[in-house]
């Protein structure tokens, strides 16, 4: 029995015949956001409402925390200048930052956990795009909420949990540090405290959007994260990688805040797209091929039977036939202000007819003429 039972099989009643579909899951990653921008900045604006509170704390607390927590120290140490009787007290200072931040990453968990349900319908409706379902933002929004609002709250929990735990680690490792204290086991704890947090992102990459693809436990969902991050290691390494260089740009000094600002609009969304077209690219690839085949290369263009066959018919000699004596029934209806995707599959058929019907196919052998 596969680890990856219970797929959430609500496929549509009929697919789409594709006719603008991408062939690829790069592909289709473009091809959302240049489809869907609109969509996924609804959907990302509808998110950061759950993510208020954590964004408080982030933005606001935790610098002016460390602000009035070190205002009455002195951080210029033992060189003769400074206030008088303080000269010494860089240490306690630092102390009563690092106390200040750890506080604020305490307050961080509650707040993670009240983003969970909104990073659990922005899945939903991330998930519905890539698999080429149609997407109403409100109604698939609240679905995912309902539906998958307490694993994801868990997840979020347990986040803040770990983060609130490292940072206390490389906090340690800087006061012991100041102190002239330091030993291997600061060392120690500080180096798989980073560790450990990049092995989290690479776990996020697979877990958050397999929670909404397969119904399973939650920790069958982190077992099954696990084994594909050590699976698909190099392409893991890639995406962390552009994680790391997405949080990089938002420290710079002055271009930081604007890509934070196009972040909190609609960038938020990307970065959980990316990750969720990749991995229904692992699955189509590994899993699904075999076990899924309703789920495999959903959301893509699929070349049909007698497609393939055309595909393999030798090319035979076409003649020009005066469009006067086209049928009167090939004929093209003019798409309406609203149409689908199943409207232009229509208009290309009807196109199809019409050049089928001003082609005739003569085959040279029956005509007794020679090509050579």
């Amino acid at each position: 029995m596969s680890i990856f039972n219970n797929i959430d099989s609500n496929l549509s009643a009929n697919e789409i015949k594709s006719l603008n579909l991408p062939t690829t899951r790069k592909a289709q990653y473009w091809d959302i956001i240049k489809t869907q921008f609109n969509n996924l900045t609804k959907v990302n604006l509808l998110t950061m409402l759950f993510c208020l509170p954590l964004l408080f704390i982030v933005i606001f607390l935790i610098p002016s925390s460390s602000t009035v927590a070190g205002s009455d120290y002195n951080f210029v140490g033992n060189i003769g200048i400074g206030y008088p009787g303080y000269t010494d007290s860089i240490i306690q200072a630092e102390i009563e930052v690092l106390s200040a931040e750890l506080f604020m990453y305490l307050l961080m968990i509650p707040a993670l956990a009240i983003a969970g349900p909104g990073i659990a319908g922005l899945m939903r409706v991330l998930r519905n795009m890539v698999w080429g379902e149609p997407v109403s933002i409100r109604v698939d929004f609240w679905k995912g909420l309902k539906e998958d609002w307490k694993q994801y709250t868990l997840l979020t929990t347990l986040i803040g949990i770990f983060l609130h735990a490292m940072v206390y680690n490389i906090s340690s490792h800087h006061i012991a540090t100041l102190a002239g204290e330091l030993t291997w086991l600061h060392t120690l704890g500080y180096v798989l405290s980073i560790i450990a947090i990049v092995l989290l992102v690479m776990m996020l990459i697979y877990l958050m959007p397999m929670i909404t693809m397969y119904r399973n436990k939650f920790f069958v969902h982190v077992k099954n994260s696990i084994l594909l991050l050590i699976a698909m290691l190099p392409m893991t390494i890639l995406m962390t990688a552009i994680v790391g260089v997405v949080i990089l740009l938002t420290q710079l000094s002055v271009i930081g805040v604007y890509i934070s600002m196009l972040l909190f609009i609609f960038g938020f969304a990307l970065l959980p797209l990316m990750w969720t077209t990749y991995v229904q690219y692992v699955m189509d690839k590994h899993i699904n091929v075999r076990e899924h085949n309703k789920a495999y290369n959903r959301g893509l263009y699929k070349a049909t039977e007698g497609e393939t066959t055309a595909t393999k018919k030798p090319t035979k000699s076409k003649r020009y036939v005066n469009p006067k004596k086209l049928k009167k029934e090939a004929t093209i209806t003019p798409l309406s202000p609203t149409f689908r995707r199943e409207d232009l599959a229509r208009l290309q058929e009807e196109k199809d007819n019409l050049v089928d019907d001003s082609d005739v196919v003569v085959d040279d052998s029956e005509t007794g003429e020679d090509n050579g």
